[in-house]
Order: C-alpha cells, then sequence, then structure tokens
C-alpha cells in the first residue's frame, strides 16, 4: 500500500519503474514482459485508498 500511495504515482510513472530492471535489488532482478507489468501496475493502483497513512517505521 506505500507504493500505491505515494505522491504523484502514476500509472505511467509505475509502468516505467517495473519495465526498468535496473531499478531492482538483485535479488528481484527478474525479467517482466510488458503483460505482467501492466497486471501489476493495474493491480498495485487498486491498493490507492483516500484515506492512508504511512505507518512509522
Amino acid at each position: 500500500m506505500d507504493i500505491a500511495n505515494t505522491h504523484g504515482l502514476t500509472h505511467d510513472t509505475l509502468v516505467a519503474y517495473l519495465s526498468d530492471a535496473h531499478n531492482y535489488p538483485d535479488v528481484m532482478d527478474v525479467e517482466l514482459d510488458a503483460a505482467d507489468v501492466e497486471e501489476i501496475a493495474n493491480y498495485l493502483l487498486t491498493l490507492r485508498s483516500e484515506d492512508y497513512r504511512r505507518m512509522p517505521s
């Protein structure tokens, strides 16, 4: 939910991030095809909430 509720996040910025493997830590370096990227981006955006508050870490 933290990712989905990040200020300024859009579908396009999320797709760009997920499409660029250089953004991932080495342990998460997986190849996603365009359909996978769209599916993940669409799912993450369903987690948005108007009253979301980030929990303290």
